[in-house]
């Protein structure tokens, strides 16, 4: 079977699919906010299906739009943190809220690539921190 045989452009896209982790984009996105999973993604495909440099400044497009929503969320949390009580959910719905599926792949993807983009972005999950580090990666690939 060749590559272009492995993968379908609707349900498995070759640029969300070449990590060398094996590892989907979507199968960490799908467990993220909606802002973050997207940044995440473009920088999952920086130049893999277009200009590199165009994909981290969406990336860090929607980096900038999280972080504005975020003290939103964040207040949202902290009420909700002294409302919400373990004792008010079942057993599977509890553990539902507290288990991370996407920490699998992630450590998979900084396992194949400690030294990539997704790598360090996954050393913090902070979009402060994305976007310096999506910053640097512009600077550095428009110098390159």
């Amino acid at each position: 079977m060749s590559d272009d045989q492995k993968f379908d452009p609707v349900q498995k896209p070759k640029h969300y699919n070449l990590h060398v982790s094996g590892v989907e984009a979507i199968e960490i996105c799908e467990y993220m906010a909606f802002n973050a999973g997207n940044a995440l993604k473009y920088c999952w495909r920086a130049g893999l299906k277009g200009n590199e440099v165009e994909d981290l400044r969406k990336a860090l497009w929607y980096i900038k739009r999280g972080q504005r929503q975020m003290s939103i969320w964040q207040r949202l949390v902290r009420h909700l943190q002294r409302v919400v009580k373990p004792e008010l959910f079942s057993d599977d719905e509890w553990q539902i809220l507290t288990e991370m599926p996407a920490l699998v792949f992630m450590a998979k993807v900084i396992e194949a690539e400690p030294d990539g983009l997704l790598a360090r972005l996954f050393t913090r999950l902070n979009l402060k921190h994305w976007e310096k580090v999506v910053t640097d990666e512009i600077a550095k690939r428009t110098q390159a």
